[in-house]
């Protein structure tokens, strides 16, 4: 049998015979391109397909993107043999059928890397292996490269089915038809959906909301209809917020929140007669584009860079092995993971008007990271995964529960001064009394050992479905009411709607709040096919849970143990609360120098040296590091001569404990800053401090 080798090295002259030559090199390339590149790239792209709404991709710019994926890592490819062509004409087939096992490799490493535990070493190892084999067997049969060549049309197949599948065509922008409406009952509309906010995080013990920690929330509630019995119908925002905009039960949970997949929502109610602003994080286009015009619009070649760039690091952490990320944001990450600077924008958004107007964010707050203090201040940079988690994303332990949950409260108290801030800028315009306020959140977060911060369980399932939900009709109507009858986030349009006096001209399946009774068959959350939820399904789609228990937990459940009666007590919560009286006092009057004391290891020493007390970046407001040997148990924190924080140490990969408290802002001076740590000892009635030396 002759080689595919033997036949590339014959002589073949002639214009035709070139390109006929060239052209079959070409097609080599794009068929195994094709499947190591282009379509894990489309596969990708279609998960990612909710961030990459918020471009404003257009049919044109993603057939360009397909064309691009399919042609261009080949035609790169391919140019690199054309200098060996015409340098060094008998290596050309060697080298061509080199390349071709490269992208073998390739194919190889991404398999290998999904379907076993492989190290690196290892994978990259037999990814090589099998590569150089093909590339034997290719320069031994011919019928080999014949197969590589009938597979080139599954390129532009993998590129069609992209662009016809159900997440791209949701994705592109469309129309929406608001129905003919006057204006409602309200010239303003004001619409907060906060993000991972469970309604147990703001009460304290009694069903009512911790005023000391929460005053704005506090005060809202006052003014409103609070439906404190309220619940999500999804753990996770991508069915959850489409959920609360639409008064709809998502069909399944693969629906994208988008104007598309959701064409008929509040935007598109009040669209017709109020002039909406609408603030959606990166993932979501649920406001139609008529409507909601894309602020800043990128040029066709910028747009498809921009789209091009993250394909490409999303096909790179797809080919990495492990577990890579498969989202890619398309937005200022800095903006994305600090939800007051999207707050502040929409804010800014509040503005006097000659026509009805429509205010809306959905503000990711007090979503993870959490890094805020109660001022707003930052004390961490970027987007990080809690420190706690098992990879299973859940808690390790009842000590790391804790201490994220002391920092989920702290950035939620940076919520409530947001809450002020616009209840502020309202009153400020004379436009609160009569605007229509309505501040909910998508699904709540969870703190427990052993369960999911977000995933539900029997265990859990009350901490997650919970939200707040308060409406504030115009002039205050029905405001200081409680109303504990069983509602869901569905229900959020249909009030807002009858608040407005206005009429929904399509299905809902959610009713008004402000009518009673409220018949209504059991309560449900979309029961999550990947697992995400742990409850039993009682029916196809959906899971029921215990409403009645679930609620007692809620109203009976404080966000943190109450303590001593000040509003430095969220500074030592839980495990440390006993102790919380020994915040604000000096600790030299019980100190014990009788025991021996230990060393402890701070990472951010040098922040205390210059602190600015009124920089938006404030590291020094998180005391980091670690002990020296001793085991794990309680520490006090000196700021200047007194305590202000008690905390608990962490576990920690290395034999010595760690720690990571909180502290607050007020108490520090401008400059160089005075830290001690102590170990605290005794009892609540009796306690004692042994120094610690920090290094």
């Amino acid at each position: 049998m002759q080689s595919s080798t033997d036949q590339a090295t014959q002589p073949q002259r002639g214009f035709g015979s070139t390109i006929k030559r060239e052209g079959w090199a070409l097609i080599e390339l794009i068929s195994l391109a094709g499947i190591a590149i282009a379509q894990p790239m489309f596969e990708t792209e279609k998960f990612n397909a909710a961030a990459l709404s918020a471009t404003g991709a257009t049919l044109p710019v993603l057939i360009l993107f397909t064309a691009i994926v399919i042609l261009v890592p080949a035609i790169f490819l391919w140019a690199v043999e054309l200098p060996v062509e015409i340098l060094a004409p008998k290596l050309r087939p060697r080298l061509h059928n080199l390349l071709l096992s490269f992208l073998v490799s390739i194919i190889l490493f991404e398999s290998l890397g999904s379907a076993t535990a492989f190290e690196l070493g290892p994978l990259l190892g037999a990814s090589i292996i099998g590569g150089l084999f093909f590339s034997t067997l290719v320069a031994k049969y011919a019928l080999i490269k014949t197969f590589i060549r009938v597979l080139a049309f599954a390129a532009p197949v993998f590129g069609a089915l992209f662009l016809l599948s159900a997440p791209i065509q949701s994705i592109l922008p469309t129309q929406a038809k608001s129905p003919s409406l006057d204006a409602g009952k309200a010239d303003r509309v004001v619409m907060i959906v906060m993000d991972e906010l469970s309604v147990k995080s703001l009460l304290g013990g009694d069903g009512k909301i911790d005023a000391e920690l929460f005053p704005n929330f506090a005060a809202l509630a006052a003014d409103s209809h609070w439906f404190r019995n309220t619940t999500s119908v999804a753990p996770f925002t991508q069915v959850a917020v489409p959920a609360v905009a639409s008064g709809e039960y998502p069909e399944t949970a693969a629906d994208l929140p988008t104007a598309t997949a959701f064409p008929n929502t509040i935007f598109s109610l009040l669209g017709g007669s109020y002039k909406v602003t609408a603030n959606e994080i990166s993932s979501e286009r649920l406001c139609p584009r008529n409507i909601c015009p894309l602020k800043k619009p990128q040029g066709f070649l910028h747009l498809e860079k921009s789209i091009v760039r993250s394909a490409a690091n999303l096909w790179w952490r797809f080919a990495s092995p492990g577990p890579g990320a498969t989202f890619e944001c398309f937005c200022d990450a800095a903006t994305e993971s600090d939800g007051l600077r999207q707050g502040q924008r929409f804010i800014s958004g509040i503005q006097p008007s000659s026509e009805p107007s429509f205010n809306y964010v959905h503000l990711l707050i007090p979503h993870a990271p959490w890094h805020l203090t109660p001022s707003g201040q930052s004390y961490n940079k970027g987007f990080s995964i809690p420190s706690g988690l098992t990879p299973e994303l859940k808690w390790s332990s009842k000590v790391a529960a804790e201490a994220n949950k002391q920092q989920h409260l702290l950035q939620l108290q940076a919520g409530d001064k947001f809450l002020g801030s616009v209840v502020t800028r309202l009153r400020t315009l004379g436009l609160y009394d009569d605007s229509l306020i309505v501040l909910t959140a998508d699904h709540g977060v969870s703190f427990r050992k052993g369960s999911g911060y977000r995933s539900i369980d029997e265990k859990n399932y009350a901490d997650i479905l919970w939200v707040p939900l308060f409406i504030k009709e115009p002039r205050n109507v029905g405001g200081g009411t409680i109303d504990d009858r069983p509602a869901t986030s569905v229900d959020i349009v249909p009030t807002m709607a009858d608040a407005l006096d206005l009429k929904i001209p399509w299905r809902q399946d959610g009713v008004s709040l402000l009518k009673a009774p409220i018949a209504r068959s059991p309560r449900k959350f979309i029961d999550w096919p990947s697992g995400f939820s742990f409850l039993p399904p009682n029916q196809t789609k959906y899971s029921g849970f215990d409403e009645e228990s679930g609620f007692a937990e809620v109203i009976a459940t404080p966000a943190i143990n109450p303590g001593v009666a000040s509003g430095n007590r969220i500074y030592a919560i839980d495990g440390s609360s006993s102790y919380a009286n020994l915040i604000g006092t000096n600790p030299e009057s019980i100190l014990d120098l009788t025991k021996p004391g230990t060393n402890a290891i701070y990472t951010n020493g040098g922040d205390y040296l210059h602190v600015r007390p009124a920089a938006k970046y404030a590291p020094w407001a998180l005391l980091k590091g670690g002990l020296d040997g001793e085991t794990q148990g309680l520490i006090a924190v000196a700021v200047n001569g007194t305590i202000q924080a008690i905390s608990r140490t962490l576990p920690s990969i290395l034999k010595s404990p760690g720690f990571s408290v909180p502290l607050p802002t007020d108490a520090f001076i401008s400059g160089a800053n005075k830290i001690d740590v102590y170990r605290v000892g005794g009892t609540p009635e009796s306690p004692s401090l042994i120094p610690i030396k920090l290094l």
